[in-house]
């Protein structure tokens, strides 16, 4: 079975909706055209190619920590340069340093990390990996405009301002 959705989490929440759907002797060809069906929900490691060659994982729906690891995992698994645009993760209180230094250790190998909330900035850096923090979206703009090119693959990981998001868009 083949489940056309991006995220390990989709496929154990599909398995779960199946073993469901056997218990209530739903037919297997009825699962499987379902399943075939599905469409990945927007914003969520939404793949779209921008004009300048670069693939772009949208995953600016919303963040939590099991979600950014899930996604610099995919991310790793693109061909040529990574890259990461994120403001972090926003709303963890006092664990906030701990958790953001943990997402650093996992960055290690992506090849640029551009952070707008400079609070976490800090936090996602490590000596293994290059971040910059930036609040002025302009900036981080140019420099990805600077940087990027065909063939890589940039990941938008949580709510970045819409400006910024509009403008890589338009890449």
């Amino acid at each position: 079975m083949t489940v056309p959705l991006r995220g390990l989490h989709y496929g154990a929440n599909v398995l779960g909706a199946v073993a469901i759907a056997r218990l209530l002797k739903i037919d297997k060809s009825k699962i499987m055209t379902t399943i075939a069906k599905l469409k990945q929900p927007p914003h969520q490691l939404e793949l779209k190619k921008l004009k300048n060659g670069v693939t772009l994982i949208d995953n600016s729906y919303n963040t939590n920590l099991d979600g950014f690891l899930a996604s610099i995992e995919y991310l790793k698994t693109f061909p040529g340069r990574t890259f990461v645009v994120t403001p972090g993760i926003i709303e963890l209180g006092r664990f906030s340093q701990k958790i953001h230094s943990e997402l650093g250790q996992k960055l290690k190998g992506i090849d640029h990390v551009w952070v707008t909330n400079l609070k976490h900035a800090d936090d996602l850096s490590s000596p293994e990996n290059h971040v910059t923090g930036e609040e002025n979206m302009n900036k981080i703009f140019s420099d990805m405009r600077d940087t990027l090119r065909k063939g890589d693959t940039l990941l938008i990981e949580g709510r970045i301002p819409e400006s910024l998001k509009s403008d890589i868009l338009k890449l």
